[in-house]
């Protein structure tokens, strides 16, 4: 196979997967909603707490996004915040029941979809297919570093 195929093909996989929408089968949830309610409960499952900076800065997103994401989940009165004792500039954001009963929910939906997905292709190639992802994944992030490295040194003249 050409070697311009292959990187077309590698393309185009992460395309498809990535257009892949849990949020068409998960009722009253946005992403950006799931995503943060999740990182809360994992923080709790932990007896951690952050705040919504630090979380912002975890996730990767502006401090305007997870304002913005908070509000909304606020009004859905699935959490709470939470002042910093000991700075109460600072404030935690916390599951409420409510918002641990649709976590739970969404969670479930997504883990079944995905289990008739799996099933459908069979448990030895999807441990083959991760095995192999996780290899490609090592390989490019090590090769984007080098890259990177080599694109930042002294000597080159770009």
């Amino acid at each position: 196979m050409l070697e311009n195929d292959l990187v077309h093909k590698m393309f185009q996989f992460q395309y498809n997967m990535a257009r892949i929408s849990y949020w068409d089968i998960v009722d009253n949830l946005a992403k950006s909603e799931y995503i943060l309610m999740r990182k809360i409960a994992t923080c709790h499952e932990n007896n951690h707490r952050l705040t919504l900076t630090q979380i912002a800065h975890e996730l990767q997103l502006s401090n305007p996004a997870i304002s913005r994401t908070v509000k909304n989940i606020e009004a859905k009165q699935w959490i709470v915040r939470e002042n910093d004792e000991d700075d109460r500039r600072n404030s935690f954001v916390v599951l409420t029941p409510l918002g641990e009963a649709e976590l739970k929910k969404a969670s479930s939906v997504i883990h079944q979809v995905m289990q008739e997905a799996l099933n459908k292709v069979g448990e030895k190639e999807m441990l083959e297919f991760f095995e192999l992802g996780n290899t490609i994944h090592e390989v490019m992030l090590e090769t984007f570093d080098e890259y990177r490295q080599q694109k930042q040194s002294p000597n080159n003249k770009e």
